[in-house]
This record gives C-alpha cells, structure tokens and sequence, in this order.
C-alpha cells in the first residue's frame, strides 16, 4: 500500500510538474495582447494596406509606360479597371468569406495574393500576361484586407469588440495611407522603385 501511495503521488506531482512546465512554454493568448496595442497594430498596418491599394491604382499606367514593355497607356488603362472591378467585386464577397473564415486566415491568404501580384508585375516589367494577370489577382487579394484586418482587431478586443476610439484610430489609418503611399511614390521616381516599395511595404504589412 505504501508503495502504490507513493507511486500515486509521484504521478501527480509529474503531471503538475508537466502542466507548469506547458503553461510557462505556451504562446501568448489574445488576452495577452493589450487594446491599445492590437489597435495602434491594426491603424499601422490599414495605413499601409490603403497606400499600397491606392498608389497601384494611380500608378499602373506610368508603371507600364515608364519600363516601356508590352502594353501602352489604352491597354494600361484597361488592367487598371480590371483591377479595380476585381477589387470592387471581392469587396461584396469578403463578408462571407470573413463571416466563414477566421479573420486571421482570410488576412494571411489576401495579402499573401498581393504579394505574389505585386511581384509578378514588377518580375514581368511590363509584359502584357504579368500586368494582365499581377493586376486582377492584386484586386482579388486586396479587397477582403480592410475588412478581415477591422474583423481580427473587433476578435482580439474580445466582449464588447471596438470601442469609438478605436474606430477613430482606424480611420485615421486609412486616410493617412494614401497621403503618405502617394508621397512616396513621388519621391522615389523611377517606375521599378515605386513598384518595389510597394511589394516591400506589402510583405512589412503581412509581418
């Protein structure tokens, strides 16, 4: 009897041993994680989701002039508006996609997308299948960001989700975005430097 009491407790301080040991070697939870900084994350990275968006939207056309590839300034135009009727489309279906998909699942496939695009158009300098095909699939993966990034923050805030300040911090992300991308891309100049900095800015983003 004494033997098995004393192999019972060796067992039990094992496992309580163990389960220090699991807890103290865990992952942080989103508890962890506090409001203000899940909500300055989620500002910064908004604002450079927004910036991107924008500035290859307003700069497809010289992109393509200035590499002096295969697709002129009518054709540019039209890669333009296919990637914002792309983009504008996958904008009605990320409800349901954020609605099916954890938010956190649905940010890392659409900006993985966006990366893949962006290289393809700066890797294909100007062919006409990379600007075709960077440009739709850069508005695929571009339209459910915005929304899978404000889902994330409203599931890391927990009960209650975001509060009006957080809602003013996002906003001011995203207004901010397109005055600094636009800025940016007026400093650098040449067309490979602008497309760089936005395919370098969008894998910050995924960071």
């Amino acid at each position: 009897e004494g033997a098995a009491e004393g192999a019972a407790e060796g067992a039990a301080e094992g496992a309580e041993l163990a389960a220090d040991r699991l807890a103290s070697s865990s992952p942080p939870t989103r508890e962890t994680i506090g409001p203000g900084a899940a909500t300055a994350a989620t500002a910064v990275f908004i604002a450079l989701v927004v910036g991107v968006e924008t500035s290859f939207g307003a700069f497809l056309v010289s992109y393509c002039l200035g590499v002096g590839g295969e697709v002129g300034e009518k054709e540019a135009d039209l890669a333009t508006t296919a990637f914002w009727t792309t983009f504008t489309l996958g904008r009605f279906a990320a409800a349901g996609l954020v609605a099916r998909q954890r938010p956190a699942a649905t940010l890392s496939g659409h900006c993985a997308c966006v990366c893949v695009a962006l290289a393809v158009v700066l890797g294909g300098r100007g062919s006409r299948m990379s600007v075709w095909f960077g440009s739709v699939l850069f508005g695929a993966g571009m339209s459910s960001v915005f929304a899978a990034a404000v889902a994330h923050l409203n599931e890391l805030l927990g009960p209650g989700g975001m509060s009006g300040g957080a809602g003013g911090w996002i906003s001011a992300g995203a207004s901010s975005g397109t005055l600094v991308m636009l800025a940016t891309s007026q400093a650098l100049g040449t067309p490979d430097a602008v497309m760089a900095t936005l395919l370098a800015l969008s894998v910050c983003a995924m960071g």
